[in-house]
């Protein structure tokens, strides 16, 4: 890869690693600098959308599905069972309170910010793998992993449910929208796997 495509690369990720910090910050800080989370969702969907067009375009004929080392494997671990905890966390949580049961025998006032710590925690933890898989990509001139994009589609589940948790809706419009954005999200990484697979097979193929 030319230099400039190098430094192309790093320049897009960069920009889009400043709009994930940015983004986090604002829902994780408060409605008071995120006002507008109805229009946030189909936002952070284009927005990741166009992050793995990209990321598949500039490792256009050397796709990798391969997790090499035990490291490796552990930062895909880390990254799918942080997300799916998050989603079945969220949900059992949503499911109790909708029965009028307080989740782990909790005051109502506590829940709010006990679900909003793990989903920093989760934030935080696939801003970090992702962070490390990006700068491995870009200084070894390889693919993106399947790991970064397991953690770009974690990091943005985590903000749709800290954005859904800071709004005031009834239940099942609550429920709609959190099944609606996590069977998108999940759809969207399956589909990202399916397709890794057949351009990586391809790519052996050729060789």
């Amino acid at each position: 890869m030319s230099v400039r495509k190098k430094l192309l690369r790093a320049l897009v990720c960069t920009i889009y690693g400043v709009i994930i910090i940015v983004a986090g910050y604002g829902i994780f800080h408060g409605p008071s600098i995120f006002p507008l989370y109805a229009d946030f969702y189909p936002l952070i969907l284009a927005i990741m959308a166009a992050m793995v067009i990209f990321m598949m375009i500039s490792s256009r004929g050397k796709p990798s599905m391969r997790i090499l080392s035990r490291p490796d494997l552990a930062r895909f671990a880390a990254s799918l069972i942080s997300g799916v905890y998050s989603s079945l966390m969220f949900g059992w949580c949503i499911l109790k309170i909708m029965h009028g049961v307080m989740p782990f025998g909790m005051e109502p006032v506590q829940v709010g910010p006990f679900i909003e710590k793990q989903f920093l925690v989760v934030f935080l933890l696939n801003l970090l793998i992702i962070s490390i898989e990006i700068f491995r990509s870009i200084k070894d001139d390889v693919s993106f992993p399947v790991t970064a994009y397991a953690s770009l589609v974690v990091l943005n589940l985590e903000m749709v449910y800290e954005a859904l948790l800071s709004e005031l809706t009834t239940g099942d419009v609550f429920l709609h929208v959190f099944f609606k954005y996590t069977a998108i999200l999940y759809f969207a990484l399956i589909s990202i796997g399916v397709i890794l697979m057949v351009l990586y097979k391809r790519n052996a193929d050729k060789n």
